[in-house]
């Protein structure tokens, strides 16, 4: 969902963003005629493999050069997250987070 931020629909939460975005371009595409199978397929494996490893919910790993810069897009975006989180948690002036378990590391945010 998204207005003024980006939420998450109890659809999304239950199925996961993965399976419903893959879900919404096989929509899509359906109602496109003569729409390029090879296209589809790219378009397919980009959404599918865009967390980069099954561990992190990926069922496949980018197989080709897009696919991998879009994986590393939603990496940076990830994680860059997480430092402006860790910054907005922290008291102004301290220099350092607290430990984040999911940078596994604390954070110098001077």
């Amino acid at each position: 969902t998204y207005g003024r931020s980006i939420g998450h629909s109890t659809e999304g939460r239950l199925i996961g963003h993965i399976t419903f975005g893959y879900e919404m371009l096989k929509e899509k595409i359906a109602t496109l005629k003569d729409f390029p199978f090879e296209l589809f397929l790219k378009l397919e494996h980009m959404i599918l493999s865009h967390h980069g490893t099954n561990e992190w919910g990926s069922p496949v790993e980018p197989m080709f050069v897009e696919a991998a810069l879009l994986h590393y897009a939603d990496l940076t975006d990830s994680q860059t997250n997480m430092f402006l989180e860790a910054k907005r948690h922290t008291s102004e002036g301290e220099g350092w987070s607290q430990y984040l378990k999911s940078l596994k590391r604390q954070v110098y945010l001077r």
